[in-house]
């Protein structure tokens, strides 16, 4: 975070209400946001009028990344970026970030490797789309949800996040929420978590990974 101080010193900080747009696809790129408290997600429509979330942003991460290295006057945003929960962010001047870039290299270099860390994410994101079950792909992003958290107990662990069934399909490339509701209800018969509207407890982070890798089941 200490690399970040520069251009934290440029900034005005924001508030933002839950589901409030914080810039808009095709809108100028003026500014870029690092995230001090809360969640930011990043969304994509597809040329079918699909949706789907690539990036959730949280304490630390900057948006948009992907394009940082290369803002120019007259770009614009490639997303919709929403406040997923209330949030903090501190907001810097596109003008102000290249003028810090080109003084300092070794901050270039840092965000150059945060964004094809990104970029590597993004690509196994949509791997997954491809290649994996939907109940592979659901008990995948439970998984990394309690990563997220920081998480190393095979015990049970309460999501921080409040996610509608939409929202998860929207994660998981565009599945429906009649799906998403026919996976979760399994895993919870099966023990591994427990509902509580939004809020979902993973009861054994061990077990999940196990069911996870089964074969695919037969509809």
């Amino acid at each position: 975070m200490h690399r970040l101080n520069d251009l934290r010193r440029a900034r005005t900080r924001k508030s933002f209400r839950e589901r409030e747009q914080i810039y808009a696809r095709g809108s100028p790129c003026e500014f870029v946001y690092i995230v001090d408290a809360g969640e930011l997600i990043n969304v994509v429509v597809s040329p079918e009028g699909h949706e789907l979330v690539i990036q959730r942003a949280g304490k630390g991460d900057i948006v948009p990344l992907t394009g940082l290295l290369l803002l120019q006057d007259g770009a614009g945003y490639r997303t919709d970026c929403i406040a997923q929960t209330e949030c903090k962010v501190t907001e810097v001047a596109a003008s102000e970030v290249r003028a810090i870039l080109a003084k300092r290299p070794e901050l270039t270099l840092h965000l150059f490797d945060l964004s094809l860390k990104r970029l590597r994410e993004r690509t196994q994101q949509f791997a997954d789309c491809a290649l994996l079950s939907v109940q592979s792909r659901v008990c995948e992003w439970l998984l990394q949800s309690a990563r997220k958290q920081g998480t190393k107990s095979v015990n049970s662990i309460v999501l921080d996040e409040h996610y509608s069934k939409r929202l998860i399909g929207l994660f998981l490339g565009g599945i429906s929420r009649e799906s998403i509701s026919r996976e979760l209800s399994a895993l919870s018969r099966a023990g591994l978590i427990t509902r509580n509207g939004g809020h979902i407890t993973l009861m054994d982070i061990s077990g999940l990974t196990q069911w996870s890798a089964k074969p695919r089941r037969r509809k």
